[in-house]
């Protein structure tokens, strides 16, 4: 497979271009350090056999724990790595999590991943994706919006689910926080399944009627060729929307836990290469639609 190079294409209505494939990669599991690397290890090694671009999210407590380990895996020009937060923090009450989030210790967590990652990674001004992801991302959290930019945090990925808090993710397309307050403040939502919730290791509520009009798979896939299918049906689904890029939710761990080789990443990059769908990455999406925005029409 011949190297890709992160890239976007033009979007919006009347584009021509194919809808990007954006893998981005939730890198947490602090309870066990060796299995989160074996997890991590095994994704790495498949996008650099196929060298092909992702993006990275890492909670810094596993970079506290083990950073020159994370570092050897995470060290490499076609990955792109950012925050996850520190411990896992959730960031916006949910109904599920109705806690007031205490914007001191959001502070802490934001704070101490970056300096982590600059660290280990050489990595400045990361963006974030919160965990669990939200309905509507964090609009109306102003609180915690005025920290991101005071903070400096270019981006973040937290609109992650459907109405009600549920899964799948609708095909939600990037959005500034205008409307807050915050107009250089840019989402980048995810789509579709969270494999993790796809596959049964963590439960979470559907939404019915389907918000994606290929439909839902009618149990749990019980193989890595049964998981790729469902993707599979997404993929060609979605590359001719002209969408700005399609990005499940993935974990290390659960694919790990699931395939110990990765082989749903493997086949989901080979079906993206066979229908020339680029691959991009959250800081090259992100540049994109800055200059855009910066660019006088």
């Amino acid at each position: 497979m011949a190297r890709r190079k992160a890239a976007i294409p033009a979007c919006g209505l009347g584009s021509e271009s194919v809808t990007p494939y954006l893998p981005v990669y939730d890198v947490e599991y602090l309870g066990d350090v060796e299995y989160s690397l074996r997890a991590l290890e095994s994704v790495v090694k498949v996008h650099r056999r196929l060298r092909a671009p992702a993006t990275f999210c890492i909670c810094g407590g596993l970079l506290d724990q083990a950073g020159p380990r994370y570092a050897e895996l995470l060290r490499d020009e076609m990955f792109d790595v950012h925050s996850h937060t520190y411990s896992h923090m959730r960031l916006k009450p949910t109904d599920d999590c109705a806690e007031r989030v205490d914007l001191r210790q959001a502070r802490d967590e934001i704070e101490r991943t970056a300096a982590l990652l600059k660290q280990h990674l050489a990595v400045t001004n990361p963006g974030l994706r919160t965990p669990g992801g939200f309905y509507r991302g964090l609009r109306g959290a102003k609180e915690l919006l005025s920290l991101l930019v005071e903070l400096g945090v270019p981006f973040v990925s937290s609109d992650a689910r459907g109405p009600q808090e549920t899964v799948p993710s609708p095909l939600t397309e990037p959005y500034w926080y205008d409307e807050d307050g915050f107009p250089g403040l840019l989402e980048l939502p995810a789509q579709d399944w969270h494999e993790n919730v796809l596959k049964g290791h963590n439960p979470v509520p559907c939404m019915w009627p389907p918000v994606l009009p290929w439909g839902y798979p009618n149990r749990p896939p019980q193989t890595p060729q049964e998981e790729f299918e469902v993707y599979r049906k997404s993929l060609h689904g979605v590359r001719g929307l002209n969408l700005p890029y399609y990005s499940p939710p993935m974990h290390p761990w659960s694919i790990y836990r699931f395939n110990p080789q990765a082989r749903t990443v493997e086949l989901i990059l080979e079906e993206v290469e066979s229908l020339g769908m680029p691959i991009t990455t959250f800081s090259a999406v992100h540049r994109e639609l800055r200059a855009r925005r910066e660019t006088p029409p």
